[in-house]
């Protein structure tokens, strides 16, 4: 047998390989390095020779001494502002990670999506190359600028935590992520959180210097760990690592840039960013020649000082992911309908993967009825009996007989093809050359367009930032962490101390910042006791005594429409909460909802008859009801 023979015989028996997969991310960790090392590994380095107190070996609920109590109120303070910087560097750590997360995307999925609908709308390989990858500096500029637009598009999906298409606008900005977190008007606490960080908060640079094992890199350290040596919390939360890239120069004189860890974008280089393609430069003007001194044919210009480059976040994708997405592309071209006979003898002929179609809907107009065959109900062309069967009425001397006769044998489909006839039947090297060089000339524009902006710049990092002040530091430790101390695998004694002490740490917190808004709002403050109250939520949103503090706050602040949502949230809790009702009535009152507000201070009667607050200003109301016209009966019953 030649080796020719042996070749045919084993291509008859070779299966397709499998459909090329994309790269995938390799985000770098968020390890954080031993605070105090002396090298030795052997017991805690800790200067105060403090130790933490092992997993699940917490102290019993019921005894205060070991929490809050145990600090004094300058030490407790500490903690919590320790806390408010550990979170923030996280969250801005983790707006970095989501950036590099938008970038893969883009790079892997939208680009060669965005490639196929240029090919589908009648791109040819010769336009391509001519038109697109040498289309000049403007035409790149368009294609950056839509780039960037993907780029946030993915970060603030990231954020929100919706990896489906979204619009979210400047408007709502963090409001879904803080009322995820807790942080809204009801102050839910979810055991989960899909758009917070995923892998905890990692605290490896305090835990060896206070006797946990050095190979115990916990990513949920229990409160009262931390807590046990405030000095060394402080130390560890200021020196953490704080985020690559720069904060944009527009923000250096914000409330933003306060709790920045980074290094805060240079005037020249936010210039160069809004500048960031040569074509959009403004243009050098030449000397004019008045300016060039006597006798002399030239003119010496000073030399001009480079600007400092920015730090890359993340570098240019290898030529091992470009590679892998670019087969991946020839692949789904192959699927689409292109004769391509070395793609054909690794993946097989043609079959139309659904894989290949994905998020081309709208440009091969796949939600429209093409008419053919395919699509009749049985899923033949005129087969009209059941399960594709044709049924023979036959006549006899006797009566009516049906005879079944077998299915036909159905005929091989032939697959659709998607692209362009001059393209599917193009030459296969001309037409993958074409590939090759606008995929890559692209994945520079974007590389480009990532490095020369920053993850911070999207519309809403000043209103996340501020919702994440307006949460307890500790509540948010607590989500950020809680996924990694709940998950499989942990053993459940130490799940349910740290969940048990988590929830004495936020109940006694939370009281804390309840009584500091009363104080607030006994002296006149009632701006400052509603953030009391808000944190206060954040960490315990099961006691309604916080919504119903925060109404009364609210209302004499004028903001009655956020006052009456809290009074909603208590009255869906608790039907019979007379200082709801009443609180409501006053939110109406102020909206001149005259009748509601009525109804409400009834309530509060029926509940307390002897409430002289209620009587008084049931009293008001009426005479305001009393101009009101008389409500017709097709009204009062919603017709």
């Amino acid at each position: 047998m030649t080796a020719e023979s042996l070749t045919a015989a084993a291509n008859a028996y070779r299966q397709p390989a499998p459909p090329p997969q994309l790269p995938l991310l390799q985000l770098p960790g968020r390890h954080q390095d031993p605070l105090f090392d002396d090298g030795s590994g052997a017991g805690p380095s800790c200067p105060h020779r403090r130790q933490w107190p092992g997993r699940g070996d917490h102290a019993p609920t019921a005894d205060t001494t070991l929490r809050t109590a145990r600090l004094s109120d300058a030490e407790l303070d500490g903690m919590v502002g320790d806390m408010a910087v550990l979170v923030r560097r996280e969250y801005d750590c983790w707006v970095e990670a989501c950036w590099t997360e938008a970038f893969h995307h883009v790079f892997t999925r939208t680009i060669p999506t965005f490639l196929i609908t240029l090919i589908v709308a009648g791109a040819s390989p010769s336009f391509m190359r001519r038109q697109i990858v040498h289309g000049g500096p403007a035409l790149d500029e368009i294609f950056m600028a839509d780039m960037l637009d993907n780029l946030y598009s993915e970060l603030e999906r990231r954020l929100s935590g919706k990896l489906m298409p979204d619009v979210r606008g400047e408007s709502s900005s963090m409001a879904t992520a803080a009322a995820a977190i807790g942080a809204g008007g009801l102050g839910a606490q979810p055991t989960t959180t899909p758009g917070l960080p995923r892998d905890g908060v990692c605290t490896h640079d305090l835990g060896p210097a206070h006797g946990a094992p050095a190979d115990d890199d916990d990513h949920a350290a229990c409160l009262c760990q931390l807590a046990a040596c405030p000095a060394c919390l402080h130390d560890a939360a200021h020196s953490r690592k704080a985020p690559v890239g720069l904060l944009p120069f527009e923000l250096s004189g914000t409330p933003v840039a306060a709790g920045w860890a980074g290094v805060v974008e240079t005037e020249e280089q936010a210039r160069d960013r809004e500048f960031g393609s040569s074509s959009t430069r403004p243009a050098r003007r030449d000397p004019p020649e008045t300016a060039l001194p006597v006798g002399k044919g030239f003119v010496h210009h000073p030399k001009k000082v480079p600007t400092p480059s920015r730090p890359p976040i993340f570098p240019h994708p290898q030529m091992t992911d470009v590679l892998a997405v670019e087969e991946h592309l020839r692949w789904r071209l192959k699927e689409l309908g292109a004769v391509d006979p070395s793609v054909e003898s690794r993946y097989g002929p043609s079959t139309n993967a659904p894989a290949a179609l994905e998020g081309l809907e709208r440009a091969l107009r796949l939600d429209e009825d093409d008419g053919s065959e395919a699509n009749a109900p049985n899923g033949h062309g005129g087969g009209g009996g059941k399960n594709g069967r044709k049924l023979a009425v036959g006549r006899s001397k006797a009566r009516f007989n049906k005879a079944v006769k077998a299915p036909p044998k159905p005929k091989a489909e032939k697959k659709k093809v998607y692209l362009p006839v001059e393209w599917a039947e193009a030459d296969p090297a001309v037409r993958n050359m074409a590939i090759v060089l606008t995929f890559r000339h692209f994945v520079k524009l974007l590389h480009q367009a990532a490095v020369t902006s920053s993850p911070f710049s999207y519309a809403g990092y000043s209103k996340d930032v501020a919702a994440l002040a307006s949460v307890h530091p500790v509540a948010l430790y607590r989500r950020l962490t809680e996924a990694t101390a709940t998950r499989k695998g942990r053993p459940a004694r130490e799940t349910r101390a740290w969940i048990e002490c988590m929830d004495k740490w936020t109940e006694e917190l939370g009281a804390r910042e309840k009584a500091a808004g009363n104080v607030l709002v006994n002296s006149g403050q009632h701006f400052d006791a509603v953030k009391c109250y808000t944190r206060a939520i954040s960490l315990d949103g099961k006691k309604t005594v916080y919504y119903s503090n925060r109404a009364v706050a609210l209302n004499t602040l004028g903001k009655h429409v956020a006052a009456e949502a809290d009074c909603v949230h208590i009255l869906n809790k608790d039907a019979k909460n007379s200082k709801a009702f009443y609180q409501r009535a006053v939110a109406r009152r102020g909206l001149e909802r005259w009748r509601e507000a009525e109804t409400d201070l009834k309530h509060v009667l029926r509940l307390q008859p002897g409430n002289e607050a209620a009587k008084t200003l049931l009293a008001k109301v009426k005479v305001e009801v009393a101009k009101l016209p008389k409500q017709r009966l097709e009204d009062v019953l919603n017709f």
